[in-house]
């Protein structure tokens, strides 16, 4: 099954008329998923397995991902933002709880039991990484690479099912692929984040940015006009461009040292697929 049937899949539990009216959802994993599915095809795992395994590890994903845009604080006090808040909890568990429903009815037990196991580490990591954001100890390049690991646990979990050579590629592939996700969406939203702290740019101005400057950012006032000037100042999108460059050339290089088959093409589709977003906003950006 290839990776749009995946994520048709996934809609089918996701794809609700009450979620879409009045809530968001966070993008699907899909380049994560995508190789996920290719790794597990050429280490010979089935097509239904494979297939109930990526999908239930990316249901599971959009739930933690749901509970992740619900804010610590919200200024909106409205019914509608009530309802949206309350929609994003009460989805995230429901996505999140799938996994153990469909795969107890394949008799995945062992699975079971390993994903409860990554979702724990997953919750233990976040614990951490919220207590070191909110307190302020932490720096833009700790905070990426506490967010890809996050990021990249549930995903990581399969790699007792790598063999070879792969099985040392399988993490340095997934961390850089997850890293390039995370790197893309921000520089695509331009720092549009839902919690300001949960973003790379935002810690890059907190380190970067002047006393005066850091005042602004971290005030509740700080309007978009004013984040732009900051951007432009400190040389933003420039800075995040050229971390996806360097984090573009890395996980290429990961490919390149792959046989050709499945997975070294999912690397190439993808790696297209990151250089036409840079190349699309650099474009837009000359404009």
């Amino acid at each position: 099954m290839n990776k749009l049937s995946i994520q048709n899949l996934a809609r089918w539990y996701t794809d609700y008329d009450m979620i879409r009216t009045y809530t968001d959802l966070p993008s699907y994993p899909e380049v994560r998923t995508r190789l996920l599915l290719a790794a597990l095809e050429e280490e010979g795992v089935g097509e239904e397995r494979r297939t109930l395994y990526a999908l239930v590890v990316s249901l599971v994903q959009m739930g933690l991902d749901t509970h992740q845009t619900v804010p610590v604080r919200s200024e909106r006090k409205d019914k509608p933002a009530a309802r949206s808040l309350q929609l994003k909890v009460l989805a995230g568990d429901y996505f999140s709880a799938r996994y153990y429903d469909l795969l107890a009815r394949a008799g995945e037990i062992e699975m079971i039991d390993r994903i409860a196991s990554a979702i724990c580490e997953v919750n233990r990591k976040k614990m951490n990484f919220y207590l070191q954001t909110r307190q302020a100890v932490i720096g833009p390049e700790e905070w990426l690479d506490q967010k890809v690991s996050i990021q990249m646990e549930m995903f990581l979990l399969f790699h007792y099912l790598m063999t070879g050579k792969r099985t040392a590629e399988w993490p340095d592939l997934l961390r850089s692929a997850t890293c390039l996700e995370i790197l893309a969406a921000e520089y695509m939203a331009e720092g549009q984040a839902e919690e300001e702290q949960d973003s790379w740019i935002y810690w890059y101005l907190i380190h970067s940015a002047a006393a005066d400057d850091r005042k602004q950012i971290q005030s509740d006032r700080c309007t978009p006009k004013t984040k732009e000037a900051l951007f432009v100042k400190y040389r933003v999108r420039e800075r995040l461009a050229s971390l996806l460059e360097r984090e573009l050339l890395r996980f290429e290089k990961i490919g390149n040292g792959m046989s050709n088959g499945k997975l070294a093409a999912e690397v190439e589709s993808a790696s297209a697929a990151w250089k036409d977003c840079l190349k699309g906003n650099k474009v837009l950006e000359e404009r």
